[in-house]
C-alpha cells in the first residue's frame, strides 16, 4: 500500500468513527432519518417520494413541519397546490404560530403520522420554537415509534449534532442541532463560501466532522448509522469531512441515483 492509499484508507476510518454513531440492539432498524439539502427545483419530487417510501406504507401520513419558514402561507401554498398533487400521501400541516386557542395538541399529532417533513428557513428560530413547546421532545419520541424524519436545508440540519447555517445576520455560523444524529452537516455545499467555511472550521475543530451535501442531495440513516447518499443528479456530490491532526481529510461518497 503506498502513502496515499494508506492516507486515504486512514481518512476514511476516521470519518467513519467520527460521524457514525451507535444505537441500541432492541430498535436497530426502525429509526429512519432522511435528511435532504434541498429539493430539486421544477417542482421535482423524486426526493420526497424517496423519503415517504421508507414509511414502507402505500399511502402514508405525511406532516409537513414549516416552522422554519414561520407558517408562511405562500409556502404552505406552494406545497399544497404544487408538491402534494404529485405524491400519494394523506397529507397534514403542523402550525406552530398564530391563535394557539385554536391549535390542536401538538404530541399526539406528531405521533400519529408516518413521515414528518420539516421545512427549510432559519434552522435557530425553528429550534427554539420547537423547544420551547416541548416539539423536539415528541419528534424524538415520533423517532423511537419509528415515524420517518425527513426535511430539507434547515430540516436536514435540525436532526445532527451541528450544522452550518444562515440562521444568523451577515455571516455563515454554526448552530447546535437536536443531536439525533452524530457530527454536524453542511447543505448546500456546492455554494463554494458555505463549502470553504465548513471546510475551514472542520479544520479549526470548531464544528465537528460531518457531511458537505450538494443541493438535490440526501442522506439516509438507520438508526444513528449512514446508511447511503442519494440523488437526482449524477453530477451532485456529497463529501465526508474529518480533521486529522492539522489536517481536514474530505472523501466523496458514493450517491445513488434515484
Amino acid at each position: 500500500m503506498d502513502r496515499r492509499d494508506f492516507l486515504c484508507s486512514a481518512a476514511a476510518s476516521v470519518i467513519a468513527q467520527a460521524v457514525r454513531g451507535q444505537a441500541p440492539s432492541s430498535i436497530e432498524g426502525r429509526r429512519t432519518i432522511c435528511a435532504l439539502s434541498s429539493l430539486p427545483r421544477g417542482n421535482d419530487v423524486r426526493l420526497l417520494k424517496y423519503a415517504l417510501s421508507l414509511a414502507g406504507k402505500p399511502r402514508p401520513k405525511l406532516l409537513l413541519i414549516p416552522t422554519a419558514v414561520g407558517d408562511d402561507p405562500r409556502w404552505i401554498e406552494f406545497w399544497v397546490k404544487r408538491l402534494v398533487p404529485k405524491i400519494d400521501c394523506e397529507f397534514e400541516i403542523l402550525r406552530l404560530f398564530g391563535d394557539s386557542t385554536n391549535m390542536k395538541a401538538h404530541h399526539p399529532r406528531i405521533m400519529n403520522t408516518d413521515a414528518i417533513f420539516v421545512a427549510g428557513g432559519n434552522t435557530l428560530n425553528a429550534l427554539a420554537v420547537w423547544r420551547a413547546q416541548g416539539i423536539d421532545a415528541s419528534l424524538r419520541a415520533a423517532w423511537e415509534k419509528g415515524v420517518v424524519l425527513s426535511g430539507e436545508s434547515a430540516g436536514m440540519i435540525c436532526w445532527f449534532e451541528q450544522g452550518l447555517s444562515d440562521s444568523r445576520p451577515e455571516k455563515l455560523t454554526v448552530v447546535e442541532g437536536l443531536g439525533f444524529l452524530p457530527g454536524s452537516v453542511c447543505p448546500h455545499h456546492d455554494n463554494a463560501e458555505r463549502r470553504d467555511t465548513y471546510r475551514e472550521l472542520v479544520a479549526r475543530g470548531e464544528i465537528k466532522a460531518g457531511y458537505g451535501c450538494d443541493g438535490g442531495t440526501g442522506l439516509m440513516f438507520r438508526d444513528t448509522k449512514f446508511d447511503k447518499a442519494v440523488t437526482t443528479d449524477v453530477a451532485r456530490r456529497v463529501v465526508s469531512y474529518a480533521r486529522v491532526g492539522d489536517a481536514v481529510q474530505e472523501h466523496a461518497l458514493s450517491v445513488e441515483v434515484i
